[in-house]
């Protein structure tokens, strides 16, 4: 079997790291098991070791189009803290019930691991980092998953996006999310993700269009101005 193809790419200042995949079917495949420990909107896999063969079946019958596996083809980026990357390597590398590493998330860790990052189960930890993917040349996509690392890595970044979202009540936003499988707890990233860089068009008219969002972006944009310069970035 061939080793899976990951280019990685650092995002400075920040200790973010972007892996770029040559489609979205290798991308998914690598991540699937990995993400879906980190924020699955069930209980049944998130934190839990398990087969991929358990997830694709149960997500065929949450999500996919009849019973079909759809899921490569519905996430377009990934982002995932560098704790809950190594609460998974140590969950899967030990616990039977996982089956052990796959050959891709094998790669993954090595493609890592090369580059020196080895991550630590503290969150807290100084070296600490986050993850991004995404495939293709899509500028939309690798600009919200971004937005994820800023608000794991740059603490008053988090508190400020959080403080305003906290005052929106942003209803049909958070049941749309919920709809389509994001875990609860991790709605106000998704929120200031999307609302600042997109895909718009993956949300409905009711949600992009509403007064309400309009006026979050607008305070949400004052934030990030002060955070972030996408012309001033340096990626290596």
């Amino acid at each position: 079997m061939s080793k899976t193809q990951i280019k990685i790419k650092q995002i400075k200042p920040w200790r973010l790291f972007h892996l770029q995949f040559k489609d979205d079917y290798e991308m998914g495949m690598t991540f699937v098991r990995l993400q879906e420990f980190y924020e699955s909107s069930s209980l049944r896999f998130r934190g839990q070791a398990f087969t991929l063969e358990q997830y694709m079946d149960w997500y065929s019958r949450e999500y996919g189009n009849g019973g079909v596996f759809t899921y490569t083809g519905d996430w377009e980026g990934y982002n995932v803290p560098s704790h809950f990357f190594a609460c998974f390597l140590k969950v899967f590398e030990s616990d039977p019930r996982s089956g052990g590493l796959r050959s891709r998330e094998c790669d993954l860790k090595d493609a890592l691991f090369k580059r020196g990052l080895i991550p630590d189960i503290n969150p807290n930890h100084p070296q600490r980092y986050q993850i991004i993917a995404t495939a293709g040349k899509g500028l939309v996509k690798f600009e919200h998953e971004i937005r994820h690392g800023l608000f794991y890595l740059i603490p008053e970044y988090r508190s400020e996006i959080e403080a305003v979202i906290k005052r929106y009540k942003l209803t049909r936003f958070r049941r749309m999310l919920l709809k389509v499988g994001y875990f609860k707890d991790v709605l106000v990233d998704e929120i200031q993700a999307y609302v600042l860089t997109g895909p718009l068009d993956d949300l409905p008219n009711s949600v992009k269009r509403s007064k309400e969002v309009r006026n979050l972006r607008k305070e949400l944009k004052s934030i990030e101005k002060k955070y972030y310069n996408r012309r001033n970035r340096n990626v290596i």
